[in-house]
């Protein structure tokens, strides 16, 4: 929470009518792609997943099978679900109601309640998924960088 906190006040412009964001540590860390995503974000191929399913696609990736190629995107959401890229804060009310659902009614409240930077791409897209996971976790990467900056040579 500490972290997304900082790279939303990163992410402020002092030209903005909100420069500084109030009382960003009372928010929630939401999972965008949801920790139980089974229900309501289906694969790539617009099938659905059970935990079970998930499950056994994890025990072939760790062991010695070769998965498939759905068993293997499986993986890849779960690996997708704790990435920096796929978390934001959110009212806690706004995160507890929205918990597990789809994309696009998500992407909804963030328009009706959120007035982060940190939100603002989301809202843009029409598509969450591991590409855009990544894409984020790009950005979000670049931003702390500017923030906590190593030495230099």
């Amino acid at each position: 929470k500490w972290l997304l906190a900082r790279l939303e006040r990163r992410l402020r412009s002092p030209r903005s009518e909100e420069p500084n964001a109030l009382d960003l540590e009372s928010l929630d860390v939401d999972h965008v792609l949801p920790i139980s995503w089974f229900q309501y974000w289906p694969l790539a191929d617009g099938s659905f997943a059970s935990q079970e399913e998930v499950n056994t696609a994890i025990r072939m990736f760790l062991g010695d099978q070769q998965p498939d190629s759905r068993s293997a995107h499986m993986v890849l959401r779960e690996m997708c679900k704790t990435r920096i890229g796929n978390l934001t804060l959110l009212n806690y009310g706004v995160n507890r109601g929205l918990q597990h659902f789809a994309f696009l009614r998500k992407r909804e409240a963030l328009f009706a309640e959120s007035n982060l930077q940190l939100n603002r791409p989301l809202m843009r897209l029409d598509l969450w998924d591991e590409n855009a996971i990544q894409r984020r976790g790009e950005l979000l990467y670049d931003c702390a960088r500017e923030l906590w900056a190593g030495p230099t040579e």
